[in-house]
């Protein structure tokens, strides 16, 4: 989670800058290091919040040890880090759709333009 907490920070900083400098951040290279850094803390979280839930189950269903244990806390921490791996695949999900429809959009200009030029 310290990964996903630095990854968001940073994401946090570009957007800062990009609104205090007023420039844009829509470049093809951004949104591709965008997709990417979401893809991968997304599956982070997953496997840290399956990884967590896979010990509090075995805890509880194995050595009825959950009330020592404080197996509460624990299923209310998982409970928010699938929260939180949702969130940041829904993150993942739209600069992916966003990478493709600009990069659709930047083929589409080029073949253009290659087109106008072939036909002279």
């Amino acid at each position: 989670m310290v990964f996903q907490f630095l990854w968001s920070l940073f994401v946090a900083l570009v957007d800062v800058y990009a609104m205090i400098a007023h420039c844009s951040i829509q470049c093809l290279y951004f949104t591709k290091v965008l997709a990417l850094g979401d893809w991968v803390t997304s599956f982070m979280t997953l496997s840290a919040a399956c990884a967590s839930a896979g010990i509090t189950t075995f805890l509880d269903n194995n050595f009825n040890q959950c009330a020592t244990n404080h197996c509460g806390k624990y299923e209310g921490a998982i409970a928010m880090a699938m929260l939180c791996w949702m969130v940041v695949s829904l993150s993942f999900y739209h600069s992916f759709w966003f990478m493709t429809m600009r990069f659709i959009h930047l083929t589409k200009s080029i073949s253009f333009k290659l087109w106008i030029n072939w036909s002279k």
